[in-house]
């Protein structure tokens, strides 16, 4: 690859003089991979190239001709970027190194990014503004990605699907229920059929019995406003009943249809209706519960909180550290993609109260099969082979009264075995005094739980050795190391 060095002002032996738009600096922005082509040869090696509807004076350090196109890779900064040319058959950079690029100098531990957030927001707080209850929102939310002592497996499992890792497949997931809901087309169907019938008979009521084509059109109504709340992204408020619910998107149905006596008829029978229906079809009012939780638990998903709030505050150093928030957490989404590359474990980490603060809890695990080292402690694989794979786990913390603390997992169909792994003599000695209800709590089922606790060299328990082995970065660079 050859470099074009992008002028900062107009070559004086440049015929059209240019303008640098504004927007231009974020076409060249670092990492990005752009289409170009020479507009002009000029003298000493000045040429203008196009990139998109841009004109920029570049200075080339290869022979290029007037009409020639070019894919080239943006380096160095938005003062002085430079175009490196990718040469026939070299594949472009991939695009998760580009991304990784943009936020991996913001990997710090999750337990730090909150603490220095919550710090920001307080800060914020002490100044009246406009943006104070969306600050106010944000800082009492922090608390509830905190792990508490005494949590159960159910709420440590909720607390891992909102820390904002798993955002975009939880948002992608939302959006294929919302094409087909809970896969629920027959029940839908029952449901308008009953509704459709009483609110029939209401109207007939009134003005006779419904023309084919008057019964027609309230039964694509009432289909259509099912489809439309049971296939919603947003789910009801909590605590609201799906029966109202239900009533208030038939009424908006209903509203369409010409003003008169059948109209408010058929509106005021909504109620009777819509609760013989529901009688009729106990699921669907569970449905809509299902829906409303879900769509409950997105919202207060870590990154859908940030990302509302970034769109929502002004410039100003609040905004910086929900940005710094955001893109550390997108950073160990980047990571956890490259970590997937080589089959190596996923990375999940979350905060622990740690005296005053938070410390950040670090979870590794290795899928069964997969070919990860040092998880599951050394010294219990190899026994009980024959009874199928082990499923791995690794937890590593560090809290300010006990120190680094490493547990390896291992977890087969008839047995667990345990290892705790310390820098402190102490810690390890208030470990073994516990080890008989440990042992006792961890045997579940009658299946036997074996614990050790060891002492262990500060290399051996820190978290850095597993956070930092992305193997698939030492493939790809994220800095350029030819020079």
């Amino acid at each position: 690859m050859e470099p074009l060095a992008i002028q900062s002002g107009v070559s004086p032996t440049a015929r059209p003089t240019l303008s640098l738009q504004a927007d231009l600096p974020s076409v060249l922005s670092e990492g990005r991979v752009v289409a170009g082509e020479v507009l002009q040869v000029l003298d000493g090696g000045s040429i203008l190239v196009g990139i998109g509807r841009h004109r920029v004076p570049a200075q080339s350090q290869v022979e290029l001709a007037e009409g020639e196109r070019f894919l080239a890779r943006v380096e160095g900064t938005r003062d002085a970027p430079v175009l490196r040319l990718i040469t026939p058959g070299e594949k472009a950079e991939p695009k998760l190194i580009s991304a990784l690029r943009a936020v991996v100098g913001e990997e710090r531990p999750i337990g730090e990014l909150l603490r220095s957030l919550a710090d920001a927001l307080r800060a914020a707080l002490s100044e009246s503004g406009p943006e104070r209850a969306r600050l106010q929102d944000l800082l009492a939310s922090i608390g509830r990605h905190v792990f508490r002592p005494g949590s159960n497996a159910a709420e440590l499992q909720a607390l891992l699907a909102r820390a904002g890792l798993g955002y975009e497949a939880a948002l992608l997931a939302a959006s294929f229920k919302a094409r087909e809901p809970h896969g629920e087309g027959e029940l839908l169907a029952r449901l308008a059929e009953s509704i459709v019938r009483a609110l029939g008979d209401a109207a007939s009521s009134v003005q006779g019995a419904l023309s084919t084509a008057a019964l027609a059109r309230l039964s694509d109504l009432v289909r259509a406003a099912l489809r439309e709340l049971f296939g919603a992204p947003h789910g009801i408020e909590e605590g609201e009943e799906p029966a109202r619910l239900l009533e208030a998107a038939l009424a908006r149905a209903l509203g369409r249809l010409p003003a008169g006596a059948a109209r408010e008829r058929l509106l005021a029978s909504l109620p009777d209706a819509v609760r013989r229906a529901l009688e009729s079809e106990p699921a669907a009012p569970r449905a809509l519960s299902a829906r409303s939780s879900g769509a409950s638990e997105l919202g207060r998903d870590l990154k859908a909180e940030l990302l509302g709030t970034l769109r929502a505050l002004s410039a100003g150093p609040a905004r910086e550290a929900v940005a710094r928030t955001l893109a550390g957490v997108e950073s160990e989404q980047l990571l956890n993609l490259a970590r997937k590359e080589f089959d190596q474990a996923g990375h999940l980490s979350f905060p622990v109260p740690d005296g005053e603060g938070w410390a950040s809890a670090h979870l590794f695990h290795w899928r069964s099969g997969s070919g990860g080292d040092g998880a599951g402690g050394g010294e219990h694989e190899g026994e009980g082979g024959d009874e199928g794979e082990m499923e791995r786990l690794t937890l590593v913390l560090e809290l300010e009264r006990l120190g680094p603390l490493r547990a390896d997992l291992g977890l087969r169909r008839d047995e667990l075995a345990l290892r705790l792994a310390v820098e402190r003599p102490q810690t390890a000695e208030r470990l073994r005094a516990a080890l008989p209800e440990l042992s006792e709590r961890l045997a579940l089922g009658g299946r036997p739980a074996r614990v050790s606790v060891v002492v262990v060299p500060p290399e051996e328990a820190a978290v850095d050795p597993l956070a930092r082995d992305v193997r698939w970065l030492c493939e790809h660079h994220l800095m350029d190391l030819s020079g």
